[in-house]
């Protein structure tokens, strides 16, 4: 696949062969290469033995994959920032609050417009060129270990991703 999409797999889940019972699963991927990020579809899984379940994997190895951690420091912290104007509608009390209920609204509006740019502004998409670095993930042959858990216990697999 080339860098910049997604790799999809399908896992089937099956009871060891003799267990009883409606069981619970929850899966987790291991070390994954720069840029890349593993879901699942569903998060967990509920099946009676006896029951196949199946799991959609999805590893992403693209920009979006990893754009809460670029950007410029300011960018990351502006969601807390922004979250201290609410500070001082703690200290508001009784007839105070309804005194101060025009400000709650400017504030509740510029907070989340604040989280919003924060999360947004941190990524760009399109364009080429620019400073050289790449916020994909490196061509080369990863192998990613995925781990089912149900009532304690673990059995892992693993995938191949190879991104050209």
């Amino acid at each position: 696949m080339v860098a910049g999409q997604s790799a999809n797999y399908t896992m089937t889940i099956n009871a060891a062969s003799g267990v009883q019972g409606t069981y619970t699963y929850t899966y987790s991927c291991g070390a994954l290469p720069s840029y890349a990020l593993c879901t699942f579809s569903p998060a967990s899984t509920t099946a009676a033995a006896g029951v196949l379940g199946y799991v959609g994997i999805a590893i992403s190895t693209g920009k979006a994959t990893a754009a809460l951690g670029e950007g410029p420091t300011a960018w990351r912290v502006l969601p807390m920032l922004c979250g201290l104007l609410l500070l001082p509608l703690a200290w508001a009390r009784g007839r105070r609050l309804l005194a101060i209920l025009p400000l709650l609204l400017v504030l509740t509006t510029a907070v989340t417009s604040c989280a919003t740019a924060g999360l947004n502004s941190s990524g760009s998409s399109g364009g080429s060129g620019g400073s050289g670095t790449s916020t994909t993930t490196p061509p080369g042959t990863y192998t990613i270990p995925v781990t089912v858990t149900s009532t304690g216990v673990s059995h892992s697999i693993s995938l191949t991703l190879t991104v050209n």
